[in-house]
């Protein structure tokens, strides 16, 4: 996609070929005047049923020679067969990612964490919330004189938008936000790189929505079943800004 669509815009590639039977993979565009790759690793996600899934693709990125960021992106198994029935699979996810953020935690308390994907479950889910320990993040609680200890700790910076009742993705009647993104306390509490409290949202131009029909106002699929309908995708991209506070300091 780059190489043909958007080769003049400076784009490189982070991406380790997954298991999954359907041929779906995790990776990461990135700008390469902005970011060095330094490293990739993946993690094995390893369900109950030995049925192979995405893997967890960590990508290490130098910023300025000198800052490090680590890039988690995230495809975990989906809730076929039932919400309830299918959850272990994406618990099993949020420990294996849990241990990869532990790892890199120990070597540096205050390291610089961006997880992102398609979760197949919500923010306030057992494995999103109590399995990886994704707290919620609340911008007027950052903004009023409460502290918080953010060392070694994830904060899901989604949460307020899933509170408002917003989705990115619509399952019958029911909008689910699925698509999230979770950093760590350094981007929420540091002086160097800092997410812009309340810049979450859930991107949907026009361009992307299904206009007329049953389906109005969900995003339009490449698919329909198995007829091709020339779409982007079933789930609405989000997106989030962050602020680089190191200009001022410098």
């Amino acid at each position: 996609m780059v190489n043909r669509y958007l080769p003049d815009l400076g784009y490189d590639v982070a991406y380790i070929e997954s298991p999954d039977n359907r041929g779906i993979d995790n990776g990461l565009i990135f700008k390469r005047e902005k970011f060095k790759l330094l490293s990739m690793l993946a993690d094995t996600v390893h369900l109950a049923d030995g049925w192979p899934t995405r893997l967890i693709v960590g990508v290490n990125l130098l910023m300025n020679d000198k800052d490090v960021f680590t890039v988690f992106v995230n495809h975990w198994p989906s809730r076929r067969g039932g919400q309830i029935e299918s959850e272990p699979n994406r618990i099993a996810a949020a420990q294996t990612l849990r241990k990869s953020v532990d790892r890199i935690f120990a070597a540096d308390s205050n390291a610089m964490l961006i997880i992102i994907g398609d979760f197949n479950d919500e923010p306030t889910d057992k494995s999103i919330l109590e399995e990886l320990e994704a707290h919620p993040l609340k911008c007027d609680s950052l903004q009023s004189d409460f502290e918080f200890a953010s060392e070694k700790e994830l904060f899901n910076v989604s949460f307020e938008v899933y509170e408002n009742g917003e989705g990115s993705y619509k399952y019958k009647d029911d909008w689910n936000l699925l698509d999230q993104v979770i950093i760590s306390g350094s981007l929420v509490t540091g002086m160097g790189y800092k997410y812009l409290c309340g810049s979450f949202e859930i991107f949907k131009p026009e361009f992307i929505v299904t206009k007329t029909g049953q389906y109005a106002g969900t995003p339009f699929p490449t698919y329909g079943g198995s007829r091709y309908l020339g779409g982007y995708s079933d789930h609405f991209p989000v997106t989030a800004k962050f602020i680089n506070q190191r200009k001022k300091i410098d």
